[in-house]
């Protein structure tokens, strides 16, 4: 089985798309790759979550911005919002939603 998974890592888009039993992260999703809309969005989140991070600042190797992330606390989750609305109108009945 597929599963989706939605969370922030540097360098990588928000949207995982993983073999559930094995956790192996595939791309054979049609579905969610190739939609327009997840696409743009996630790359906006991935982008905007990049952002954040600073190499050779700060007096370290990589240096997080926490003060931008509060910034843009606001902005950040209305994304997510869209794109989750937008993965539930996609959806064909078996994504949903783990506790």
């Amino acid at each position: 089985m597929l599963a989706i998974k939605i969370m922030n890592e540097l360098l990588h888009e928000p949207v995982w798309t993983c073999i559930e039993d094995a956790g192996v992260e595939t791309d054979s999703l049609p579905l969610v790759h190739d939609d327009s809309v997840v696409v743009s969005l996630n790359g906006k989140i991935g982008k905007l979550y990049d952002f954040y991070y600073e190499f050779g600042s700060h007096g370290m190797a990589c240096w997080f911005n926490e003060g931008q992330e509060n910034v843009d606390k606001a902005r950040t989750p209305k994304l997510f919002d869209k794109l989750n609305a937008r993965l539930a109108e996609i959806s064909d009945g078996p994504f949903h939603r783990r506790p």
